[in-house]
């Protein structure tokens, strides 16, 4: 959160109470009658509505006062009970009303105290933030302040003499195929002595950066490479076990079958009866049954 956002939300705050605080002004201002107020009585008024409590949606229960005498009302919409009348303070009600007081007193204390400890650590929290800022800006204007002497301290370009102009004319008449045949890269101005501290420096510092995220870089992956190299070795453990158990199922099954053909099961103490092999039956053809032996075989079955 920044300076900014905390001053915008401080204002809405602020708003926020002012309006409150402004509604009860008008409240009492006006003495405009609320659900459960205390009627604030003048001086010459004889009947005052003291407290009103709701019991549901539909009861409630009003406290009177009438010539220094309190009544005790139940308002209900089947009628209205007078539970207790001529109500007078006794010493029970004298220090209950104590006991309420210096319970009142002592949460606006606590309330006072935890708002000066707000608006002490918000003061504390302005400064801090002033201070920060202050700081930035004297770091930035005193670097600004260093660049521009160090600008300013370079020496400038001594002006041209007589023989440089006239090598430079010189080299400006050579034709132009001759140019464009074995062009010269122009050198690149020097950089100031003045610079060179600074950004070695700053090479220095992006180095030890460098070399600092990269030591945490691998303590962070370091737990996370060895869980997952355990990970795979259990899975190829794993996977080697069900291929060998795959394995031996396999020879087992073929052993038992080899078993099988080789010598089938028979009782005990009887020899294996050699199986011949089975041979394909060959049907027989038997002859068209024609009309005249239709009636031959007909005749002898009857």
């Amino acid at each position: 959160m920044d300076f900014l956002t905390l001053l915008r939300t401080l204002g809405g705050l602020g708003a926020v109470l002012g309006m409150l605080a402004f509604a009860l002004w008008a409240v009492r201002r006006f003495d405009i009658r609320l659900p459960g107020r205390v009627a604030a009585g003048g001086a010459g008024r004889r009947l005052q509505l003291i407290e009103r409590t709701s019991l549901d949606s539909r009861r409630s229960v009003a406290l009177l006062r009438r010539d220094g005498r309190e009544h005790l009302i139940l308002l209900s919409p089947e009628g209205n009970l007078v539970l207790e009348t001529s109500i007078v303070r006794d010493e029970v009600d004298a220090a209950a009303e104590e006991e309420r007081l210096r319970a009142e007193a002592e949460a606006m204390a606590l309330s006072k105290a935890e708002m000066e400890a707000l608006r002490e650590s918000f003061s504390a929290f302005v400064d801090r933030t002033r201070s920060g800022v202050r700081d930035k800006a004297v770091g930035a204007v005193s670097a600004a302040g260093s660049m521009l002497r160090i600008v300013q301290a370079e020496p400038e370009s001594p002006p041209p003499s007589f023989n440089s102009l006239v090598e430079r004319s010189r080299d400006d008449a050579v034709p132009v195929a001759a140019q464009t045949a074995s062009p010269a890269p122009a050198p690149r101005p020097p950089l100031s002595a003045a610079l060179l501290p600074p950004l070695a420096a700053a090479a220095q510092r992006t180095g030890a950066h460098a070399r600092a995220a990269i030591v945490r870089l691998r303590a962070t992956l370091a737990p996370a490479a060895a869980a997952v190299a355990e990970a795979i070795g259990r899975i190829r453990q794993a996977i080697e076990a069900r291929l060998a158990q795959a394995k031996e199922a396999k020879q087992t099954r073929s052993a038992t079958s080899a078993v099988a053909v080789a010598a089938p099961a028979s009782p005990a103490g009887v020899p294996a009866k050699p199986v011949a092999p089975r041979t394909k039956k060959k049907a027989s053809v038997q002859p068209a049954r024609t009309p005249a032996r239709r009636k031959a075989t007909a005749s002898r079955r009857g």
